[in-house]
């Protein structure tokens, strides 16, 4: 053994280990070790291996003031007289005899406690730190315990004990902590915060990393950050893995290695699930984990959470350790999944190790939630995973099949699967194990929908499947379709069976589908991305509230589901708003979306795009259109959309002037057959239509009558949106004007006539800016409209339209950017009564009787004029004009406009507070200088304002502060008072 080796051991026993490289200070932990010690004389820090116990406590032990014996543990110390020895080696810091009388008591034959309570006693330093690290070692141990039981009662109250351990230190501590002289600092104590953690990365020289992400995954594990974020090029990820093994797991015995392993895939670790995993044995093996705290925190129930690093890496040694008996552990571990309701976690666990028909299993129990969640592209890809041949032997995966490539709009798969299973008889079985899946067949024949009828009605129908098969005879059948009762509908089928009800213009029925206004659910948000309640709405002639409601919906949000109804609902309430072009725009955009996901719906969408280009006398190119419709509606027997076309190319006759006659014959055609099937959603407007028709053939007589029949049928179903149109389309059809409009919906919220203010002021300052009317605030809170305000204001209530839409939305195209504008146009107007209106097609200017002005557009005025009247002026906007301009807003315009107005801001404020200060009104000055100082802590004129404000009052002292404040804010910028003119006041 070299000489000198033993001394050398023991040297390091006493001092603790080096500190690691770069090492951040940690005050948050400085003051808690402070904290805790001024409450109790020891401190026991019981966490995890490399929670940072050590760290934290050398660093507090530097700054703490106190002399500090060091004590490293080891598996030695259980013998009581070496452990004395060790306690006395540590404690020479105070008195370099203590070694030698510790050796003298031992030889003597003195009992170890006695030695222990004699050495403590005969500490007389009240500055003493003594820290006793690895307490682990002899936690467990009867006799060191004894030993550290004396120390901690004998020991004088002035000094300090910290006792650094990973497991808990019950046995030592019981008596003294009765006493309540024992404070506690755990894992979440010495875990990182996002502040350290940046410190950690700065001294890293690692500003690449997401600390929040690595915080998440860490939980600020003092050792999983440092290895996480690498502190110099030698760290690797095998660092971590390395630390985990020798610190942790290799100190286990096998069997609770094991045991770590093969639980390593629970994200909690329950006496029932560990049981599931391991066997009987399992909840005592748990027990015994708990106990040692590895990196993990106990529940009060007993079950344990791993810390996610150490689950990681458990996780990993299981592939690389026990790779044979993985498919096991994986078939255990899917079960609890599954149990829990972790599905997605459980099959592609299962799938990621080929355990097919254990997946199936689960994938069966999963359905009911996945149609819940309505998961279909997930289903699909689980199905396609377990294969064709697994899948046709599961009645119930067939159905989920069937479902999925429905609502995923696969119709043609969807439609051929439904075929072949229903040829070969397979469908019955299918059928017999999920009734519902009769629902979702007849819904994959929406565009087919004789076919689908016949299909469906060889099979027991729910009543998902009878609101199905409704809106199928809806559109195709000859005769009268009466709906089913009840609306408890899956949100599948409700999208189809309001169809059906809007195609007959139900629209009372309909309404009854949607929360009653006033209802904690009205907005009915949830049913915004299919058509029906907001297509309703315009029917009814509710325009102003379809547009409220639809702007409040994000673009976003409108196209996830069905984007070719989005843009559709688009169109039509362009095309009622006025805008047919735009609607030409959307209408075509809704009908190549519906083109690619070959669902079928091109046949009503182009509906809106005929009118449209009718409306802009393009009779040519709407009528083409038209003929597309009716040739594919004649061929899928789609009676409904056929006749809602025929009344289009009957209005295009009319409106190209051909043969009366010929226009008549149409309209009559769809006429009839609106009112024998009682599809009545467009039959006013096809009466309207055949009323002008007839008109042109002399039969006046018979055409007012036609018309007053329109006119009843609109009452009665509240389908006032054709009647409407068809009076715009065709204006000579007023003279036969007879009968009230209809009222406004019950269904709907009530709605005043927006009154125009006198009065528009914007206030874009401080951190809650806002819009008044008529001197009194909104209250708005949506940041977007204030920004628009604004811009207008500081544009003179004159814009461009392209680059208004181009800075207040620089981020999206000029398409989605005019989407964007018009919602927040509208809310514009909602806020303040007062419309935006179109000059000379490409300008923006606000509507007649509104004056449109704003804080910082009058700041500027001031700044301009400089007026004898600048103070007046100026304490006029003074209270608006504190704080930023827009300060939660972003965008460059803002930004511009922000620097200009601070520059603006400081001018004025000068400018007002020496015109005060020639008017001798001294509290003005004190507070314009004061404001502009919050602006700018260096403002020389405000430090020079205030100094002359306390001499003209003659407050000598006053002058002295002003000096003073003045003298620590320059010395940042290096300057002192007397550099920008400031001088202290003499001394009386």
């Amino acid at each position: 053994m070299p000489s000198g080796f033993k001394e050398r051991c023991a040297d390091r026993r006493l001092r603790p280990p080096s500190v690691p490289a770069r090492v951040i200070a940690r005050p948050r932990l400085d003051r808690l070790f402070a904290d805790c010690f001024d409450r109790f004389d020891v401190v026991e820090v019981l966490a995890s291996p490399g929670a940072g116990k050590t760290v934290a406590a050398q660093l507090y032990a530097a700054k703490s003031g106190r002399r500090v014996a060091w004590l490293n543990l080891d598996a030695t110390d259980v013998v009581a007289n070496q452990f004395l020895v060790h306690l006395g080696r540590a404690l020479a810091v105070l008195d370099p005899d203590i070694p030698r009388l510790v050796d003298e008591a031992l030889r003597s034959g003195v009992a170890a406690v006695e030695v222990a309570a004699a050495l403590a006693d005969s500490v007389a330093a009240d500055d003493l730190l003594l820290v006793l690290d690895n307490c682990e070692e002899i936690a467990e141990d009867p006799a060191a315990a004894g030993i550290v039981t004396a120390l901690l009662t004998y020991l004088p109250t002035s000094a300090r004990t910290l006792l650094l351990t990973r497991e808990p230190l019950e046995s030592m501590l019981a008596r003294i902590g009765l006493d309540g002289r024992v404070g506690r600092i755990g894992d979440a104590d010495l875990a990182f915060d996002v502040s350290e953690a940046h410190d950690l990365l700065e001294a890293a020289g690692r500003r690449d990393v997401d600390v929040e992400e690595q915080l998440a995954f860490t939980g600020g594990w003092a050792a999983g950050m440092t290895f996480a974020m690498p502190l110099d090029e030698r760290a690797s990820p095998t660092d971590m893995a390395g630390y985990l093994n020798s610190q942790l797991l290799a100190r286990l015995p096998e069997e609770e290695q094991a045991f770590l392993l093969r639980t390593s895939l629970l994200t909690v670790l329950t006496p029932a699930n560990v049981e599931e995993m391991w066997g009987p044995g399992g909840p005592a093996l748990l027990r015994q984990i708990a106990r040692r705290r590895l990196l993990s925190t106990v529940e009060p129930d007993g079950s344990v959470v791993l810390h996610p690093c150490f689950r990681q890496f458990l996780s990993e040694q299981l592939t690389l350790r026990m790779s044979h008996e993985l498919p096991d552990v994986w078939r255990k571990h899917a079960r609890i999944l599954a149990a829990e309701g972790e599905y997605e976690a459980a099959v592609e666990g299962l799938l990621r190790l080929d355990l097919l028909d254990e997946a199936a299993v689960i994938v069966e129990q999963a359905l009911a939630t996945l149609y819940e969640r309505g998961a279909w592209s997930l289903i699909l890809d689980w199905l396609d995973a377990l294969g064709a041949r697994r899948v046709a032997e599961r009645s119930l995966l067939m159905g989920a099949r069937i479902r999925a490539l429905t609502q995923e709009r696969r119709l043609p798969e969807a439609q051929s699967l439904v075929r072949e299973l229903h040829e070969s008889g397979r469908l019955r079985a299918v059928a017999d194990v999920d009734p519902g899946v009769v629902a979702f067949v007849g819904l994959a024949f929406v565009w087919k929908p004789q076919e689908g009828l016949a299909i469906t009605e060889q099979y027991s129908p729910d009543h998902h499947a009878e609101a199905v098969r409704y809106t199928l005879k809806v559109t195709s059948s000859a005769g009268t379709a009466l709906p089913p009762p009840g609306n408890d509908l899956v949100k599948e089928v409700h999208t189809t069976f309001t169809w059906g009800l809007f195609l007959q213009g139900r629209l009372d029925e309909l309404a009854q589908f949607y929360p009653r206004p006033g209802s904690t659910h009205w907005p009915p948000r949830g049913f915004y991305r299919t058509p029906q309640p907001l297509l309703s709405m315009i029917w009814r002639g509710d325009l102003e509230e379809v547009r409220r409601l639809w702007d409040e919906v994000p673009l976003g949000a409108r196209q996830p589901n069905h984007p070719d109804l989005s843009h559709n609902l688009e169109a039509w309430i362009l095309l009622a708003e006025g805008d047919a072009e735009a609607a030409v725009r959307a209408g075509t955009v809704s009908i190549g979306l519906s083109q690619r996901t070959r669902y079928g719906w091109e046949p009503y969408l182009q509906l809106v795009v005929a009118q449209a280009l009718l409306r802009l006398g393009r009779h040519s190119d709407a009528r083409t259109v038209l003929a597309e419709v009716v040739a594919r509606c004649t061929a899928l027997k789609k009676a409904a959309y056929l006749e809602w076309a025929r009344a289009y190319d009957g209005l295009a006759q009319l409106l190209t002037g051909g043969d009366p006659a010929a226009a008549a014959a149409t309209l009559r055609t769809c006429v009839e057959g609106m009112q024998r099937a009682g599809r009545r959603v467009m039959l006013p407007g096809a009466l309207a239509y055949l009323a002008e028709a007839t008109a042109r053939l002399g039969n006046e007589a018979e055409a007012r009558e036609l018309f007053a029949g329109a006119e009843r049928l609109a009452a009665e179903t509240r389908c006032v949106f054709p009647l409407e149109q068809a009076l715009l389309d065709l204006p000579e059809l007023a003279r036969f004007r007879g009968t009230a409009r209809p009222g406004p919906d019950r269904h709907q919220p009530a709605r005043t006539e927006p009154v125009t203010p006198r009065s528009i002021e914007v206030r874009p300052f401080g951190h809650r800016p806002d819009i008044c009317i008529d001197g009194r605030p909104c209250g708005l809170r949506r940041l977007k409209v204030i920004e628009l305000a604004a811009y207008l204001a500081a544009h003179d209530g004159v814009v461009a339209r392209h680059q208004v839409q181009l800075d207040l939305f620089p981020e999206h195209d000029r398409r989605s950017g005019s989407n964007y504008f018009r919602q927040i146009a509208h809310q514009f107007r909602r806020a303040t009564g007062v419309p935006l209106t179109r000059k000379d097609t490409d300008w923006v200017t606000l509507g007649p009787g509104a004056v449109l002005t704003s804080v910082d557009v009058r700041l500027q005025s001031i700044a301009a004029n400089r007026s004898s009247d600048v103070l007046s002026d100026f304490l006029a906007v003074a209270e608006h004009c504190e704080g930023t301009y827009l300060a939660a807003s972003s965008l460059p315009w803002v930004d511009r406009r922000r620097f200009e107005l601070d520059v603006l801001r400081g001018e004025v404020l000068h400018a007002a507070a020496n015109a005060a200060l020639e008017k001798g009104d001294l509290a003005v000055v004190e507070r314009l200088a004061e404001s502009a100082l919050r602006e700018d802590p260096f403002c020389e004129w405000a430090f020079k304002a205030l100094d002359a404000a306390a001499r003209q009052s003659g407050l000598v002292e006053r002058r002295r502060s002003v000096y003073r404040r003045a003298k620590t804010a320059l010395a940042e910028l290096e300057l002192t008072p007397e550099d920008i003119g400031l001088h202290p006041p003499r001394l009386a």
